[in-house]
């Protein structure tokens, strides 16, 4: 192999190598099927409970991925319409129908996602009964995963309402499979406490935590109990105490990425073996 092939080869290679590696790092802002998931369980306050309302969004557009509830037979998710009567792909609406509940049925509903952005927002709910609407207090609560440095996760909650909100019970199972959909919150083995109260003001963000880097596909999950309250952390309405598992998963590298460095990689040791023949 002459000198000047041998350096025509090695610029090639070194190019190819180059964008495989850029390639494979922006699998950090590029990434699959990464989910998203808030499993809830709350009680009905009256009886002759006819359907359940929930709005919530995230930070960038998402597709539905799971939404399941087994006390109501119907249930609708689509994205809201805009201003310009498009669909908002980073807003969502599920309604609920087909039922009627007694007081304090106890309700447990899941959503899963898929998305590019870490963060799940609770945005409003409220429950319908014949002649009108009873509102949920608990609104505006944005979970959220951050990869922080390397190698942890970075979990906060941001209060996006105008009430305090009280946080307790906290728990912690990270670097797991997926918990199936409707498994009930506090039956699954392997959670460990790490906050017992937490009671966020008005517009505010809750102090960071910070979890292990986890392996590709698998899942971040933290439970407790959720409401609306005053400021030393009383309920405001002891009916809307929920008990809450949000999910994060790890996002999988782009399989393109991977392909093109490898590529790139065979192109190398393909180049230093005809230089040592």
């Amino acid at each position: 192999m002459n000198r000047s092939s041998i350096l025509r080869w090695g610029i090639i290679a070194c190019i190819l190598f180059f964008l495989g590696i850029l390639s494979s790092v922006s699998y950090a802002t590029q990434t699959t099927s990464a989910k998203e998931e808030l499993t809830f369980t709350l009680k009905t306050p009256v009886g002759d409970i006819k359907d359940l309302h929930l709005e919530f969004s995230n930070s960038s557009q998402f597709d539905f991925l799971d939404v399941k509830c087994k006390e109501f037979s119907n249930i609708n998710k689509e994205h809201p319409k805009d201003n310009n009567g498009n669909p908002d792909p980073t807003k969502g609406v599920v309604n609920l129908s087909g039922a009627k509940l007694g007081k304090e049925t106890a309700v447990t509903v899941t959503v899963k996602i898929d998305s590019n952005e870490n963060d799940f927002n609770w945005g409003k709910a409220y429950w319908t009964i014949d002649g009108g609407e009873i509102g949920i207090k608990l609104n505006k609560n944005d979970f959220k995963v951050v990869p922080v440095g390397d190698p942890q996760n970075q979990f906060t909650v941001t209060n996006e309402s105008d009430d305090y909100v009280t946080y307790q019970n906290l728990c912690y199972l990270n670097d797991t499979a997926e918990i199936p959909s409707l498994t009930p919150i506090g039956s699954t083995a392997g959670f460990t406490p790490f906050v017992s109260t937490l009671t966020i003001s008005p517009h505010s963000t809750s102090p960071s935590y910070l979890f292990d880097e986890m392996i590709p596909g698998n899942f971040l999950y933290i439970e407790g109990s959720v409401f609306a309250s005053d400021a030393l952390g009383n309920p405001l309405n002891s009916d809307d105490v929920i008990d809450f598992r949000f999910g994060h998963q790890s996002p999988v590298p782009l399989p393109g990425s991977l392909i093109l460095l490898g590529s790139c990689l065979g192109i190398l040791v393909g180049m230093l073996k005809r230089i040592h023949s």
